[in-house]
């Protein structure tokens, strides 16, 4: 763990200095819990040294992790055994939620988006909508799925403001 967490730093410090000056910045992940190796206060020193040299940032909320991959679901014709339940979902990345949030709310130029309402409808969360899949396996969203998420994020942006905090699609 220590070599991995030397490894982060050292790519933040190589990646940061590119950033200055971009437009928009997207960063997401398989959010951990924010406890887990000080991942809050990291995330948030990030963001406080990002934030001056950027222009928007866009802090992406999770997306559900399916209990089987997405393929395998999809080719047995079993599609509920990728189901994900929307209040366990919700459940289990409330604090990475709070996190994301309190970061937005503390710049003017970093916005909260949530996809879950794009991945989730009110009761699940499916492995497929309308035709396609999601994700390629238990939780890397599929290509299409990203296209169609950013057409309806851009889409929804152009009737909110720019830094809106928190926002969905």
């Amino acid at each position: 763990r220590m070599l991995e967490a030397s490894r982060c730093k050292d790519f933040n410090a190589r990646v940061l200095p590119r950033l200055r000056g971009m437009d928009t910045v997207v960063l997401t992940a398989l959010w951990p819990s924010p406890s887990q190796r000080d991942f809050g206060d990291r995330l948030a020193e990030t963001v406080r040294r990002l934030a001056p040299t950027v222009r928007h940032i866009i802090l992406l909320g999770q997306t559900p992790v399916l209990p089987e991959e997405a393929p395998a679901c999809i080719r047995k014709g079993d599609l509920e055994a990728c189901d994900v339940q929307r209040d366990a979902f919700d459940r289990q990345f409330a604090d990475q939620r709070a996190l994301l949030i309190g970061l937005a709310s503390q710049f003017p130029n970093v916005s909260y988006v949530d996809p879950a309402s794009f991945f989730c409808d009110a009761t699940r969360c499916p492995a497929v909508k309308d035709g396609y899949g999601l994700y390629w396996d238990t939780n890397h969203v599929a290509s299409t799925a990203a296209r169609k998420f950013a057409e309806s994020y851009l889409a929804h942006r152009s009737s909110v403001p720019l830094a809106a905090s928190p926002s969905s699609p």
